[in-house]
């Protein structure tokens, strides 16, 4: 069985890498607003946009399925008190 402070590094990192994305799609709704006269979202934000967001879902996605399946693993094999037969 996997260490706490592991799922808790995870969590943070998560949490960073969500915080960045959100900064990031601010930044560029900011930008479209004022540094043009015709606030329209073009095509480039929309893909800096589009690929943010989706990388983030892609990120968290995986961990939780990640997690999900060690999960089950460790309650299909009864493995749950692991860490105490190997010390």
């Amino acid at each position: 069985m996997r260490k706490p402070s592991v799922d808790l590094i995870a969590f943070i990192l998560a949490l960073t890498l969500g915080l960045s994305v959100i900064l990031i799609i601010a930044a560029v709704i900011i930008q479209i607003f004022v540094a043009s006269n015709n606030p329209v979202l073009s095509a480039a934000p929309s893909q800096v946009i589009d690929s943010a967001v989706t990388g983030i879902i892609g990120v968290l996605g995986s961990y939780v399925g990640y997690s999900m399946k060690r999960k089950h693993d460790d309650d299909a094999t009864g493995d749950n008190d692991r860490e105490d037969r190997e010390t």
